[in-house]
């Protein structure tokens, strides 16, 4: 089958160019389209009771301010009572009313008279905007911040300093999400003027420079015209595009380095250009295609989280891959085909690159390792785990707002409310109530169980404020509720409200809408929501809001992390296994890059929680806390990405067996896959570590961890353990399988 692909190739070299082009205009116009198709939040959970709640609030329940989309007003020149501010108000109070899912625009207050301060000074004011909870602020959000816009410059015009921000749960998830689909973006176009000057460095010719960035860019296109396919079966964040970004060009002039420079040093040799397809095809081929299924089963593994993040960065990486290797293994071999007299013009500048990235200097490196493998060993892994040991002090959680970029609309507007004592307001607490009493919440026994539950709640110190069926008004006391309920349907017909805004539909369950106080970290949020999951009272309370959801994260990461990494491990082991026909070679290989990836996690330890050269990516301080899944993902990726050099350096060890001892070939390998490993790892550090310099520090945390893993995989691992490990094993590195078999050459 290869073989007729290849006659293909070289028969029709145009024709593989002219397809690959269709293919191309078709995908522009997809992918233009992907940042509109990609979800806003990354916390969707399925099966999670967060999730299980939010959907039964969405169905049996009408409160418009279960999670509200929060407007705030600041206005520094004028003061409430005003009447152009008055007049502009009632007009922006108007329009937004009339967006379709919205419910209700109430300023100041929430409703019914709910004990929260009200959020409003003489310079600054606070509106709830009640939506139905079906629109998810997906399609809210946007008319919402556009008709503020389209009045800002009124309110400007007798205020210059006026400003209007938008917040509310999952708005700076939008936002961050957001401003991560534009660091892809921008760090895009930040490396590729880098990228072609070091592969000119490399090369030294033009188009042998531009065919890498060149494939790297069609992998893109092509991933994320399948991304947008994609979206229709599986829901994705703006991880997904970052992923694109940053794999898809990293590995398009991975693999595309070593399928060029061994396409070059076949044809030096003497052989004709078809020859050398045909060549490159038995030996550079495969290995790509050996380390592209490794780094699919990395990937895929990322699926079994089950969260957005994981769905967007495994499927993605999936198809991103793919594209990258059906590029390298069709449109590639047809350039070389097209391009072959020129690629090594001007010869001067090829011959000169070509000595300073020359065998010589990694023979003698090698040498150098040989005489002193066992003490280099030593020290180079003592490094490392000195380096790693530093992860087991990451703490894991969700920065805090100030954290992020201050130019965010939602940061900007969560300083107002601090200042307006409101802090907690756009992100209520929402525990949907049930009990198994036949008369429901509203009999005698409910009435008396949920009385419990709220005076629980407003003896809690973490808790600011209560909305619930016996919390309507302040300072009403128990009896009273007992007295209202004793009839229910007169009560709901007198007080219509009450239904309206803390009941489901059939009048069964209940809502209580919980406050915490402004000083409530979002870790302190999650404890109480998994405090009150526990509670001990006759009623059965179910919880959802933005502290649920990231419990339920965090605890899904926690649960099922372990089976992602094993899926890597066991995926790898056999992968490499079969490969080799060895089983040390796969156990040193997952070994050393685990050792790589825990050292890299280490290092973002000390860049981002001990403020070790964080300026130098633009970082104002050290984070209090990143995500778990940022070192799960920094793993899985990175697992995948690393064990490239291990494959083509094993790769070129075993051809070399074949005319020399253990020793020799072992050392000619390193001679001869060195500088593709040290260009395709600059290449890849040069990718990743762009995206270090992000606005958000999500972004920054994968980039870097990324660029550091690489770093330490391709130096310390790939150019003194890993050969060194290979010294000292000898011949023990190929059992048992046939130690003087040559099928797998690069």
């Amino acid at each position: 089958m290869s073989g007729a692909i290849v006659e293909l190739i070289i028969k029709r070299p145009w024709a593989i160019v002219g397809c690959w082009l269709v293919v191309m205009l078709m995908s522009l116009p997809l992918s233009l389209h992907l940042g509109d198709r990609l979800a806003r939040s990354h916390l969707d959970i399925p099966g999670s009771q967060a999730v299980d709640v939010m959907n039964e609030l969405t169905d049996n329940f009408v409160n418009p301010y279960i999670a509200p989309l929060v407007v705030v007003i600041e206005t520094p020149a004028r003061t409430p009572g005003d009447p152009a501010l008055d007049a502009w108000r009632a007009r922006l109070r108007q329009r937004l009313a009339s967006v379709p899912d919205v419910l209700g625009v109430v300023d100041s207050k929430p409703p019914l008279g709910l004990s929260l301060p009200r959020l409003r000074d003489a310079h600054a004011e606070v509106w709830f905007i009640g939506r139905t909870l079906r629109d998810r602020e997906r399609s809210l959000l946007p008319p919402v911040r556009e008709i503020i816009q389209q009045e800002l410059p009124t309110l400007k015009a007798f205020d210059s300093a006026a400003q209007v921000y938008v917040t509310g749960a999952g708005v700076l998830e939008a936002d961050i999400v957001g401003g991560t689909m534009g660091d892809s973006a921008t760090a895009e176009r930040r490396v590729l003027l880098p990228a072609l000057v070091l592969l000119m460095l490399v090369f030294g010719t033009p188009l042998a420079a531009a065919m890498p960035v060149l494939l790297g860019a069609a992998a893109c296109l092509l991933a994320m015209a399948l991304l947008v396919v994609g979206t229709d079966w599986v829901g994705m964040n703006g991880f997904a595009q970052t992923t694109v970004s940053m794999i898809g060009l990293a590995l398009g002039i991975d693999y595309s380095l070593l399928v060029v420079s061994r396409f070059r040093e076949v044809r030096r040799g003497g052989a004709s250009a078809a020859d050398a397809v045909r060549m490159v095809f038995k030996t550079a081929v495969r290995t790509v295609l050996a380390s592209g299924c490794l780094v699919v089963i990395c990937m895929a593994a990322l699926l079994i989280l089950g969260t957005t993040d994981a769905y967007s960065v495994g499927v993605a990486g999936v198809l991103v891959v793919g594209a990258a290797l059906a590029a390298v293994c069709t449109l590639l071999p047809a350039l070389l085909l097209l391009g072959d007299r020129w690629l090594d013009w001007p010869a001067g500048w090829s011959r000169l690159t070509d000595s300073g990235w020359g065998a010589q200097k990694w023979l003698r490196w090698g040498a150098f390792v040989q005489r002193h493998r066992f003490w280099l060993s030593l020290g180079v892994l003592a490094l490392l785990l000195a380096i790693a040991w530093n992860a087991s002090r990451a703490v894991f959680g969700v920065p805090e707002t100030r954290h992020f970029p201050a130019e965010l609309e939602a940061v900007k507007a969560a300083s107002v409310l601090k200042r307006l004592n409101g802090a907690s307001v756009s992100q209520p607490i929402p525990m949907v109530v049930s009990t198994r009493d036949t008369g429901g919440v509203l009999g005698a026994a409910g009435v008396k169980q949920m009385l419990e539950l709220s005076r629980r709640l407003h003896e809690d110190p973490r808790i600011k404020a209560v909305l619930s069926p016996v919390d309507l008004r302040p300072g009403t006391k128990a009896m009273a509720y007992r007295l209202l309920y004793a009839n229910a349907e007169r009560a709901l017909q007198r007080y219509p409200a009450i239904a309206t805004y803390t009941l489901s539909r059939d009048h069964r369950k209940a809502l209580f809408l919980v406050w915490p106080q402004d000083a409530v970290t979002l870790k302190e949020a999650e404890g109480i929501v998994a405090e009150y999951r526990r509670y001990a009272g006759e009623l059965a309370v179910a919880i959802s809001g933005n502290a649920a959801f990231n419990l339920d994260y965090r605890l899904a990461l926690e649960q099922r992390a372990p089976w992602c990494l094993t899926a890597v491990f066991v995926g790898s082991f056999v992968l490499l296994g079969i490969l080799f026909r060895s089983i040390l070679i796969p156990f040193k290989a997952i070994l050393l890059n685990l050792l790589a990836v825990s050292a890299s996690l280490g290092a973002l330890v000390l860049v981002f929680q001990d403020g070790w050269l964080s300026s130098w990516i633009g970082l104002a301080e050290p984070i209090n806390a990143w995500p778990l899944f940022i070192p799960v993902l920094v793993f899985c990726v990175t697992f995948g990405l690393s064990m490239d050099y291990e494959i083509f350096l094993l790769s070129r060890v075993r051809e070399a067996r074949s005319q020399m001892n253990e020793e020799q070939a072992i050392l000619a390998g390193m001679g001869q896959s060195g500088s593709i490993i040290a260009a395709a790892a600059l290449m890849m550090i040069l990718v990743f570590g762009s995206f270090a310099f992000a606005r958000i520090v999500f972004t920054q945390l994968f980039g870097l961890g990324l660029a550091v893993a690489i770093l330490l995989d391709a130096t310390l691992i790939r150019a003194i353990l890993a050969p060194a490990l290979l010294l000292l094993a000898g011949r023990w590195n190929w059992w048992p399988g046939d130690r003087t078999d040559q099928k797998f050459p690069s």
